[in-house]
Order: structure tokens, then sequence, then C-alpha cells
């Protein structure tokens, strides 16, 4: 780890508490913008009561709220953003900064302009009149709500933008856009949908069959998902009860569409779908290649993974390397590698439970995560994969989120990158990191990339050692040939990962014969023997 030891230290920039924030939990943290100086954030906190509880005291929320802060102000919020139920996770539009949307308990999504407000022209006031004291915060109502028998059955927990200027069409294929009207978001009611900022976007016959069914009078549109994914076990066991989400866009190699949706579940599982249509023949075909080679049935679920004992509190795409996942959940992280089914890293255990964790966006190698001791740790993979190089006490209490503010497409020499932190006593702290964790040497991402090449090199020849270890128990075990099942499964995965058996042939019949094993056990018990004899007659 380089760097003196004076720079190994979070930089505290400021810590923030609304009066309507006090006994309640953060939830979600987001940035506006990359700018320098553009320092405005969002944030949602809910009561810390479950829905049991709240049927027992039959307590209803009458409005749900989020704040949007700008820094400049520390004392007051900029914006007080009104919904109809508790919001859980709130985002900024990354092409339009006016427009935020977000997700609430009862499953409704809803959408502000803060172009609308009143006080929607203070960028263009002096600092002094911005840091003046400001005691009535601008509260705005939502713009679009969408309608609740149409909406997720239970709370929305994640939502992310579609990335890299796309979009998805009627028919489910992704196109190109010049900015982004369309987000996704996953509930643990099995599904997940796509939404759209524009309600007359959907098809008219489909407009008119809603407006029937629910029967809105007249020009209204209803705001309803634009594409509705089932998470359907494989087995057909069920649905799996979406946590987190992570969508795909394009390729930064080959520019080609990549239909790849990864969700997290509240059971502690990690799922890699596939939402290509049925006429997109390259990457149904890709797709059938990574994941599931040789099955002719389309599914929306390829891949489910036991992932973590407890809900999978993070799932994230790496920033520079399109394949690698990170997750996060009950006492450790995990990256993951499309197409394999084990992880290839795994942090040790830790003391406390981890609650959130996300990959740096300047530094290929580093990991930042948040636990329920209050603890934020950052981890340089390259420099040590079994300690972190950074802890830091921020309170006795769990960490909720982190966020990382995006970095400017011209980064300067000097360049700190800032973290907003939140918090289980609804506060939210801005800190810097020091210099060693926001810019790295010219060689780190070539460097990372061959240590996970060598971690997957790894994990396939452990998969295949293990596969050989079971076939010599089934040999040892079934004197008569009994094990051929398992014979068969082994060859198959031993040309999977490369493997050829005919050079070794000899050699593994010799370790899988148990008389070999018999005479070379008797032969050492006799040397044994007669070492102890001879040690009695030095006696």
């Amino acid at each position: 780890f380089v760097g003196s030891r004076d720079d190994n230290f979070l930089q505290e920039k400021g810590n923030f508490l609304h009066a309507s924030c006090k006994g309640r939990h953060v939830t979600c943290v987001d940035w506006r913008g990359n700018k320098s100086k553009d320092d405005v954030i969002c944030v949602t906190t809910i009561a810390p009561v479950s829905l049991v509880e709240r049927m027992e005291i039959q307590k209803e929320v009458e409005v749900g709220m989020a704040l949007i802060w700008d820094f400049t102000d520390p004392m007051h919020p900029r914006y007080m953003l009104e919904a109809p139920h508790e919001v859980v996770v709130i985002k900024f539009n990354p092409s339009r900064p006016n427009i935020v949307v977000g997700g609430c308990t009862n499953g409704q999504v809803v959408m502000w302009d803060l172009s609308r407000s009143k006080s929607a022209t203070t960028n263009t006031k002096s600092m002094k009149q911005r840091l003046a004291p400001v005691h009535n915060e601008a509260r705005l109502q939502p713009v679009m709500t969408s309608r609740v028998e149409h909406s997720h059955r239970k709370s929305v927990h994640d939502l992310c933008w579609l990335p890299d200027n796309t979009e998805l069409a009627f028919d489910g294929k992704i196109i190109q856009s010049s900015e982004n009207n369309q987000f996704a978001t996953v509930s643990d009611d099995g599904n997940v949908c796509v939404w759209d900022l524009r309600p007359e976007h959907l098809p008219l016959d489909k407009l008119r069959k809603l407006k029937h069914q629910t029967k809105v009078g007249g020009d209204d549109k209803p705001w309803v998902p634009l594409l509705k994914y089932q998470l359907s076990r494989p087995d057909g066991s069920g649905d799996i009860l979406g946590f987190r989400l992570n969508v795909e866009g394009r390729d930064r190699a080959t520019n080609a569409p990549m239909y790849t949706v990864c969700v997290g579940s509240s059971d502690g599982e990690f799922a890699v779908c596939n939402t290509a249509p049925k006429d997109e023949k390259g990457a149904a075909a890709a797709a059938a290649a990574m994941f599931a080679a040789g099955q002719k049935e389309a599914r929306l679920v390829r891949s489910i993974t036991a992932a973590h004992a407890g809900p999978v509190y993070g799932v994230e795409r790496h920033p520079m390397i399109a394949d690698v996942y990170l997750t996060c959940g009950d006492w450790g992280f995990k990256i993951w590698r499309s197409g394999l089914e084990d992880p290839i890293v795994a942090s040790p255990y830790l003391e406390h439970q981890i609650t959130c964790a996300k990959w740096s966006l300047t530094r290929a190698s580093v990991v930042v995560i948040g636990t329920a001791d209050g603890k934020v740790q950052a981890w340089d993979l390259l420099d040590r994969s079994h300690e972190p190089v950074l802890v830091h006490q921020l309170i006795q209490d769990a960490i909720t989120c982190i966020s990382f503010k995006p970095i400017p497409e011209k980064r300067a020499p000097n360049h700190v990158q800032y973290i907003a932190i939140g918090t289980k006593l609804g506060t939210f702290h801005w800190y810097g990191l020091p210099k060693v964790l926001s810019k790295g040497n010219s060689n780190e991402l070539r460097n990372f990339r061959a240590l996970l090449e060598r971690e997957v090199r790894r994990v396939a020849y452990f998969q295949w050692r293990w596969s050989e270890r079971e076939r010599e128990m089934d040999r040892n075990v079934h004197k008569g040939g009994g094990g051929g099942a398992v014979g068969d499964t082994s060859k198959e995965k031993s040309k999977e990962f490369g493997i050829d058996e005919g050079e070794d042939k000899e050699e593994l019949e010799f370790m899988a014969d148990p008389e070999a094993d018999l005479e070379f056990l008797e032969k050492v018990a006799a040397l044994q023997k007669k070492a102890e004899e001879e040690a009695d007659k030095d006696k």
C-alpha cells in the first residue's frame, strides 16, 4: 500500500441531519452530477417499523418525504419531495438532472421535476444569497405517480437507470437513445419492471386496454410499466425475491447490446438473467454459450447461486471490467465472473455483518464496504486480500448505504474522490478519500485483470479436481463398476475446462485403484512396525 501514514484516513467534509430524519434509517443516497462544484445529493429515509408492527399498531404513513441537499447550505435542504408513501430508493436522471424518480414501500414509483419549483433559479444567485438561511424549504409534489394496480405488489427495493444511453423497445430489443428515459425496478414480489418517463410511449392498443380496465376517463394516460419480467426459478419452485438489481447496456468492446440483468435476492441468492427476445439471435446465442449451452428452452433466469447467508445488500458491475460483479451480504463480500457458478474472490468473514459495498470509480482493485458496527473499510485487492487497508469508525450504529460521486470526464491531477455515507441514525456524511485511494498507477487495471484471470483458473482447477475426487470415492464404494454416471460427468467437466485426461491416464488409474492403495498402506504399516521394534531394542 503506497502512501504515508498520514494519508491513510478519510477526510471529513460535513455531516447532515434534518429534523424529519431523526429516528429514521437512511436507505438511499445518490449524487446529481459529476461537476466539481455540483455537490447536490438526494436522501431517502424510512421509519424503523416492520410491516407486521405497522399492521399491529395500525399505523399509516400519511406523506413520504425525500430530501435534496446542496452542500453549500449544510443547515437546510434545498427541496423536500413529497410522495404518497415512504420512499425507499431514489435516483437522479443521469442526462437530465432536474428529473428525480423514486420507489415507494407500497410498490409505486414516482417522478419529480425540480425545474417546476419556484426556487429553481437558485443557481443564478450569488454565493452569499445561497448561503442565506432559508426556513421554508421548497416542497414539491410528484409530477407522475404510477397506478397502484399496475405497480409492484410489494416494496420497491432497488432502482437503476438503463446505462449507456440505451432503452428498450416494445418488443424488448435494445435501441440507442440520446438521453435517459427508462429505468428498471425490482421488488420481492418476483418481478422486474421497466418504466418509461413518457407514458405516451406505450402502444396505443395497450393504452386502450389499460384505460378500459382501470376506467380512466378523458385524455389521461396512466403511468404503467413498459415491460415486466417475472423472475421464475429454473426448477419451477417459485419466484426469486428480488432485493438488488443491476442492468447492462452495451458491451464496451464490441458495442453490441447486452441483455444481462443481475439480481440479488432477499434469500441470499445471486441470479443472472437474460432478457433477449427470441428473434434476437446474436444475444440469445451468446447467452446460451455463456450460461446454459445445450439447453433448448429459453428462460429468463439462466443461473442462480446461493451467494450469501441472508439478503444480498449489493449487486454491482465493475466500472472498468464488463463481466465482473460484486455482491455483499452476511459477513463478507464476493466477486463473480459471468459464466461461473462459484465466486472467484471471497473475502474472509468479518466480525460484523456487511451492509453495503461499492467498487471505486477511479481504482480498479479497490472496494469500499460499510459494516453493521459503523465502520467504513477500504480493501485494495492488489495489495492484500485478507484485511482492509483502511478502517474508519464513523458511528456506533450500522452503515446503511455508500455512494461515490461520479467522476468528471477530465480529471485534475489533484482530483479527490468523494463519497456520501448513510447511517441507521438518520444522518449522512460527506467524506473525501485519501489520494492513494483516489488515484492508482497506470498498470493497475492490467494487473487486476491478471489477478482475476489467475483466480478464474484456480476456480476451474478446483472444480475439476473435485469431480476427480468424486469419481475416486465412487470407485472405492462401488467396486463392481456402478460409478459410470459420475465418471461421465467428470469427463465432461474435464473437457469443459480444457484438461486432457489422456496424458496422465495411467497415473489417474493408479490413484483410483483400491488394491494399489491397500498394498501401499500395508508397506507403510510394515515399515512403521519395523521402526518401533528398532526403537524398543535401543531402549
